[in-house]
């Protein structure tokens, strides 16, 4: 059974996706939080506590667009 998806919540978490990458674009700096190799993943603010995500390595990096970022 397929789950419905609000589209406008998807729209604002992209939307939120792409403010963060061009703020670590613009602030050259960050880069620096980031491990080289590192795997990412960019969640939207809003959802709070970073869920664990099947298949991600150990010690893989985690942001939100607040430019929080959690090791796993």
């Amino acid at each position: 059974m397929k789950r419905r998806v609000d589209k406008s919540e998807l729209r604002a978490n992209i939307s939120e996706a792409f403010t963060f990458v061009r703020f670590l674009i613009s602030n050259p700096k960050m880069f620096k939080k980031i491990r080289n190799g590192a795997e990412i993943r960019i969640l939207p603010a809003a959802s709070g506590k970073v869920p664990p995500f099947p298949g991600l390595r150990r010690g893989a990096q985690v942001f939100t667009s607040e430019t929080i970022f959690h090791y796993l």
